[in-house]
């Protein structure tokens, strides 16, 4: 079985607030300006209880595997030029 983490190991691996800050404020920008957004499942899962990604009519994607194979059926859907 896998080494259980202890509190003190999750809190050196959890983001610093300045991180956290930096993310949130480059996906707030994504979710404004492109048609297609990456992120964790996490904010994903912020993001899409918000309906964030329905205001700002974006498709978000995770590094989820059902996630990742839309993502790459979309990309082979793009036209090449």
């Amino acid at each position: 079985p896998a080494p259980r983490l202890d509190d003190r190991a999750r809190a050196a691996r959890a983001p610093r607030p300045a991180q956290r800050r930096g993310g949130l404020d480059a996906l707030a920008i994504a979710l404004r300006e492109c048609d297609v957004v990456t992120c964790d499942a996490f904010m994903a899962d912020v993001v899409r209880r918000a309906r964030l990604d329905v205001r700002y009519e974006c498709e978000l994607f995770t590094g989820r595997g059902a996630d990742v194979r839309r993502l790459c059926e979309l990309l082979l859907e793009l036209p090449q030029d």
